[in-house]
């Protein structure tokens, strides 16, 4: 039951109101067919679309099954519009992208039904205009009569209750007229039509009921209808309309598939930014590996690295930076007179100093249990060096046997060939090999495989396995190959004469087969070691027997020669034998085996090398220590010691008291060339010496003397000095700990890590460094943060642009589809709904906006790397786009259309639907 009660509506233009209705009241019966006849402006279209929701009355009240409009939501119109009434206008209003049965069922889709469900009712409709078989064409292929058939059937399909056609026929011929008033009569049979027209003939021909208006006036009603109380039900609508977002998704697909040339140039208008983002993102990609490889290669061949002594040269540098800002600070000043710098006498101070001793023990334990060091160390992790002593002997290629580490003292190599050990002695042993950096199955590393080429051979896989190291030339030095036996003493010089005549080309003397399989004896230093009668130990200064070396070393072959790839990897490995950590075990297992090492541990209170114990209490507990040190010195040591305690005695005393030595005093003669010069080899004859230094044993030395002795000589030896001099290996003790970063952001937060551990820790136990790399490349990161803080401006430039061209192309798509917008609010779509219709369009423009953004970007990296390969020379750096990326790129324009389009559709829900229903 539908029932107007005195209801006025006016429209305001400027200072010009219209009133359009003007105290209307009216109300119609459940099937009628009533005819609204009137000059055009008298209120008849008004009145209408009043009946239908889609215009709000000023006053009054319209009254639906009984029950008033006036507190109807929105939501309420909307269902009403979909349920209750069914549109039939002028201009047909169909939507011109979808097909006759996607206009038919546009009606059902807001009505909640099923796809199945929907399908049929849309096909029966048509069906019922005769329209069955032009279900799939569109709009625009159909004849007006046809077009009009089908907005009756789209009013249909809903089963309303009400059918309001505005001037149904005012676009067609009298023939096609006469078709469509038949069906709108068959129509009014089982339920109120209500017509607006300005045909009479055909008002008094069709329907059984004309209500004329005037100027917003009933002048008439031919067959007036007065509503009993008994007859409203005054109940709410039951149901409620709504368009799903698949609904919304599929009206924006079909009406950009129709237009797809233009959806096509939207999309990649819009995909400018997204462009724009993706080559930068690529470009970015590209420099920010090759930086990251820099990176990675510079640390990887200049680690952090922490040795036991450390020279603290940081200061050094900050002591010149400081020197050099006060200096211009003064320059940039007026002279203010002289004045001291001391400058100099405080570099000299600090390198007096010397080596600070930094405890490795604590911070090794440190390291391997802080998260946070774990989480500042790179891929390639910790690399612990211990005090390892070894000498390596060989056959030349004469089957000459020879201590390589001997003859590598005698020839000054140069910087690459530069051997390398981690001794804890002036002396050092095995100079020719260098342990280097494995992984957790002791292979070589990924740094080293990454960093070296293996030119023949294999890589190592066991402990007596090792790998020769060649220059980036493939070649070796002369003292090199001297020294590892592959050239004779007779062939070096032969190269020297040659490169001395100025030769151009030296002949190789030996081949790529001589080098792979050679064999070295290793000999861990601790077995030197010779027990004496009294049971202490003496480092023996003669060479071992080559069948000692054999049987009581360790043997070890060449199987592999590789060279550096790149120049950083020139510093990572210093050669020219390297090994793995396996036989760094082998040979701490040989050492802790040899008669030294067993006899110091079997007597820890004990020093194996004097025979005193470690500890003295008091004075003469230490001059007791002292004369038994001297008795059990061997000859040659008693000679040394007699130029030390002895002879350099007298000769103080004697300056000391201005006068001349007698004929018969030891200092003369030593200064007057009796007694022979003595050096440590052992020589010349020693005895007249050995003579004089046990007379002053016995009779001329003092407690003064002894105490000197124990100072010199024995009071530095503890028990744990003595197995590091042997070179026992105390894997709790590294000599030398390199650690590896990444990057320099890494290595950075490394540092504050060693900083905030200084700070927590005793003074003893604190870390001294030098971190070389840090000093010569402070201001990478800082270039690099720059470059990324530019990156990101463009970035950000790039979506605000995207953004404001999405709004505007939704904006123009709002403006282009207004009429379509009033059809679906005609047809119970709520704001929202119509909101959501636009973001789904927006929804699908970004998507289409991001895949053709990405496309063109994918051709213009391609272009680009070429370029970069081919012009620029630069085959280290590739642009490139990850999936990730990709997948967030296309992510990114969908957003940014989306939120760029909201305004726009926002703006669309708000349009009024009755001006939308006449915007052309």
């Amino acid at each position: 039951m539908l029932e107007l009660q005195h209801i006025n509506k006016s429209y305001t233009t400027g200072e010009f109101t219209q009133h359009a209705l003007d105290d209307i009241s009216l109300a119609f019966r459940a099937n009628e067919f009533v005819s609204i006849l009137g000059a055009s402006g008298s209120g008849k279209t008004t009145l209408l679309n009043i009946i239908g929701g889609l215009d709000r009355y000023d006053s009054g009240d319209l009254k639906i099954d009984g029950r008033s409009t006036k507190d109807y939501s929105d939501r309420d119109w909307d269902t009403y519009r979909n349920y209750s009434i069914g549109f039939v206008f002028q201009s047909y209003n169909l939507i011109g992208h979808q097909s006759v049965l996607n206009n038919v069922l546009l009606a059902l889709k807001l009505g909640g039904l099923s796809k199945d469900e929907q399908e049929d009712k849309a096909i029966q409709a048509l069906e019922k205009v005769g329209l069955k078989d032009h279900i799939h064409k569109k709009p625009n292929q159909l004849s007006g009569g046809q077009m009009q058939r089908v907005a009756i059937a789209r009013a249909l399909v809903n089963d309303p209750e009400i059918i309001l056609a505005d001037e149904p026929t005012g676009a067609l011929d009298s023939k096609t007229s006469v078709a469509i008033m038949d069906l709108l009569k068959e129509v009014a049979t089982d339920r109120l039509v209500i017509m607006v027209t300005h045909n009479p003939d055909l008002a008094e021909e069709y329907s059984n009921r004309i209500v004329r208006l005037t100027d917003g006036k009933i002048t008439s009603d031919s067959r007036p209808y007065d509503i009993s109380e008994a007859q409203q039900s005054g109940q709410a609508p039951a149901k409620k309309a709504g368009m799903s977002f698949w609904t919304a998704m599929a009206l924006s697909f079909n009406n950009l598939w129709d237009k797809k040339a233009r959806t096509l140039l939207t999309a990649f208008a819009g995909s400018i930014g997204i462009i724009g983002i993706a080559l930068i993102l690529a470009l970015a990609n590209g420099v920010s590996d090759y930086i990251s490889q820099v990176q990675e290669d510079t640390l990887a061949s200049y680690p952090i690295t922490i040795r036991s002594e450390e020279m603290d040269l940081a200061s050094l540098f900050e002591m010149g930076e400081s020197f050099s800002s006060e200096t211009q600070a003064a320059m940039d000043g007026d002279f203010d007179g002289l004045k001291l710098n001391t400058m100099q006498m405080e570099a000299e101070n600090t390198l007096t100093e010397g080596a600070q001793a930094n405890d490795l023990t604590a911070f090794k334990e440190f390291l391997e249990n802080n998260d946070r060091a774990q989480s500042a160390i790179g891929k390639n992790g910790i690399d612990y060096k211990y005090n390892l002593k070894f000498s390596a002997y060989t056959e030349d290629s004469e089957g000459q046997w020879i201590n390589t580490d001997a003859v590598a003292e005698e020839h000054d190599q140069p910087s690459f060939g530069a051997n390398f050990s981690f001794s804890g002695d002036e002396d050092e042993t095995g100079e020719n090999f260098q342990e280097m950096l494995t992984d957790d199955n002791h292979a070589p590393s990924p740094l080293i495989k990454n960093n070296y080429d293996l030119v023949a051979g294999d890589w190592p896989n066991q402990a007596n396995q090792v790998l020769l190291v060649t220059n980036p030339d493939y070649s070796l030095f002369p003292e090199d190959a001297l020294s590892l036996g592959l050239i004779t003493q007779d062939q070096y010089d032969d190269i020297q004469s040659a490169v001395e005549a100025g030769e151009e080309t030296i002949e190789t003397p030996f081949t790529d087969d001589q080098v792979l399989n050679k064999t070295y004896h290793l000999l861990p230093t601790a077995y030197n070691y010779e027990q004496e009668d009294n049971d202490t130990f003496t480092l023996s200064e003669e060479e071992p027997s080559k069948d000692k070396v054999k049987d009581q070393g360790y043997e070890i072959e060449v199987v592999g020669i590789i060279t550096p790839n790149n120049e950083q990897a020139t510093s990572i490995l210093r050669g020219p034998l390297v090994y793995t950590d396996q036989l760094t075990s082998e040979l701490a297992d040989l050492t802790d085996q040899s008669p030294v090492v067993k006899a110091q541990k079997n007597n820890p209170e004990t020093n194996v090398l004097t025979g005193t114990p470690f500890q003295a209490e008091g004075d003469g507990e230490k001059i007791s220590q002292a004369q038994d040190y001297l008795k059990n010195l061997a000859d040659d040591e008693k000679a040394m010691a007699f130029f030390t305690y002895v002879a350099d005695n007298d000769q103080n005393q004697a300056g000391a008291d201005n006068e001349a030595a007698s004929d018969d005093s030891q200092a003369a003669m030593l200064m007057g060339g009796q007694i022979p010069n003595v050096s440590a080899n052992g020589d010349q004859d020693t005895s007249p010496i050995v003579g004089l230094f046990d007379q002053w044993l016995a009779n001329d030395a003092s407690d003064e003397d002894f105490l000197q002795v124990y100072d010199d000589a024995l009071a530095d030896f503890n028990y744990n000095d003595n197995l590091e001099t042997f070179g026992l290996v105390d894997y709790d003790h590294p000599e030398e700990i390199n650690i590896y970063t990444d990057s320099f952001d890494q290595k950075d937060e490394l540092n504050q890590l060693i900083t905030d551990y200084n700070n927590e820790v005793d003074a003893e136990q604190q870390i001294t460094y030098t971190d070389f790399v840090g000093l010569l490349t402070s201001s990478v990161a800082s270039i690099i943060n720059v470059i990324t803080y530019v990156l990101v401006g463009f970035v950000s430039v790039s979506l605000i642009v995207s953004a404001i061209m999405i709004g505007i192309i939704t904006y123009i798509s709002v403006q282009e589809r207004t009429k379509e917008i009033g059809v679906l609010r005609a047809l119970g779509a709520s704001k929202n709904n119509t909101t959501t219709m636009f973001i789904a369009e927006n929804l699908l423009i970004g998507l289409t906006s991001g895949l053709v953004g990405i496309g063109v970007s994918y051709a213009i990296i391609l272009i680009a790397n070429y370029v970069i390969h081919n012009v620029f020379d630069w085959p280290d750096v590739s642009a490139y786009l990850s999936w990730p990326a990709i997948m967030a790129l296309i992510l990114l324009a969908t957003v940014i259309t989306v939120l760029g389009g909201l305004y726009p559709a926002r703006s669309a829900a708000k349009k009024d639907p009755v001006t939308a229903l006449r915007t052309e």
